[in-house]
């Protein structure tokens, strides 16, 4: 047989180092595909577990804070027409009568009611009377709690449960007020939606000292709740401080007991058929403010007298329960969403037009479909323009709560 027919060992040699050499070229790259892979996605995840980390010590700071909301309700003098006692501005200085000095000389208490110097307020910020033209989406929560913030460490420091006014919303807007004047010239700014905390120290706390006389249940909005827009609208040396970053949602509702919602809902007197219905919650519109005999809206609202379940006053007492919501995106997201909406109020998400309706926040309860509520109207949108969020959900206890059924203060 004629040997030139088969190719020699040195032929079969090379071709074998060529396949191997193949081989190893081909593993190499699926194994550094794999491993890129596998950064980007330990990348990915690590960002959104630290993004959402933050968000996560923002809701937990939110929740801790509010079981200690006190309101130290106790029971004074109400005259025939439903009118408290008055307790500020009595005095008459130098031949000057003060605000209230008439009606305090004059008052003929007829009966007891609840009576507190100390206010509770939350619901949409556009509500609550503060500055119009400032970026507040959805709702803010403002209470008293005894937190111990002062200015004069030194001297009060050790008093550490000193009364306070607290509270948190969210503000969209730059962020050149919160980074030292130093580093301003050498970071461009960012404009994000924001959780504050506002904390006035207990030195500044005017809760005791409005400028308005009578009770606050007769003022407006921007008027009764100066207590807290004074902090919140000044341009310069705010007493407030960012809690978490890209949070585009904060929806406080104020709920009764597990117990009152079922037995309301069973109610003969109400008569509740419809499932939406939402006579069958504490705050239809989300709104609560314990210097208001109503949750209906604000300004107070006469109700029907089949709309006046012993429940629904909230004069001068917490509510017993409040359950918190709160959806951050990751910074991704926030920076393709700020991106996208530049010089649109709220990102463009109008979410005024969502959360109208309390009873409906989880489930519209007149439809088959599980989950699809106001809640999830936010996650379509947020679906819809691929963005990465995360839902957090709670109720939170508060603890200083006493509440009474009864209709009358």
């Amino acid at each position: 047989m004629n040997q030139r027919m088969f190719p020699s060992k040195t032929a079969f040699t090379l071709i074998e180092v060529m396949v191997a050499s193949v081989i190893v070229v081909i593993l190499a790259g699926i194994l550094i595909s794999a491993t890129d892979l596998t950064a980007k996605s330990f990348a990915r995840t690590s960002a959104k577990i630290e993004q959402f980390s933050e968000a996560r010590r923002g809701f937990e700071v939110i929740t801790r804070r509010l079981a200690e909301a006190t309101l130290n309700t106790y029971v004074d003098y109400y005259d025939a027409t439903g009118k408290a006692r008055p307790t500020l501005l009595t005095r008459k200085v130098g031949g000057v009568k003060e605000a209230n000095y008439d009606t305090f000389i004059n008052f003929a208490p007829t009966t007891y009611g609840r009576q507190s110097e100390l206010r509770f307020v939350s619901g949409p910020m556009a509500d609550l009377g503060a500055n119009e033209e400032a970026d507040r989406p959805t709702h803010g929560i403002f209470f008293q709690a005894p937190v111990g913030e002062v200015e004069d460490r030194d001297t009060i420091g050790m008093l550490d449960h000193t009364l306070n006014s607290w509270g948190y919303f969210l503000e969209v807007g730059e962020d050149a007020e919160y980074i030292p004047m130093i580093l301003r010239q050498l970071n461009s700014p960012r404009r994000r939606s924001r959780l504050l905390e506002f904390r006035q120290p207990t030195e500044q706390n005017p809760i005791y000292f409005p400028d308005y006389p009578g009770d606050a249940g007769s003022q407006i909005p921007s008027v009764r709740n100066f207590w807290f827009i004074d902090g919140i609208d000044k341009t310069a040396d705010r007493p407030v401080r960012v809690v978490s970053e890209n949070v585009i949602a904060l929806i406080i509702l104020p709920r009764l007991s597990r117990n009152d919602e079922v037995a309301r809902a069973k109610d003969p007197k109400l008569n509740i058929t419809n499932p939406n219905d939402d006579r069958g919650v504490l705050c239809p519109t989300y709104a609560y403010d314990t210097a208001l005999n109503t949750t209906r809206v604000a300004p107070a609202t006469p109700l029907a007298a089949s709309e006046k379940p012993e429940e629904v006053n909230p004069k001068n007492q917490l509510p017993p329960t409040v359950q918190v919501v709160m959806v951050a995106l990751d910074e991704a997201s926030a920076s393709t969403l700020d991106r996208t909406t530049k010089g649109k109020k709220g990102f463009d998400l109008k979410l005024e037009e969502i959360f109208k309706r309390s009873v409906r926040l989880e489930d519209d309860r007149s439809t088959d479909e599980p989950d699809d509520g106001e809640l999830n109207e936010l996650e379509k949108k947020l679906i819809d323009q691929k963005l990465t969020y995360r839902v957090f959900n709670t109720n939170v206890i508060i603890r200083g709560a006493k509440w009474s059924r009864a209709q009358t203060n």
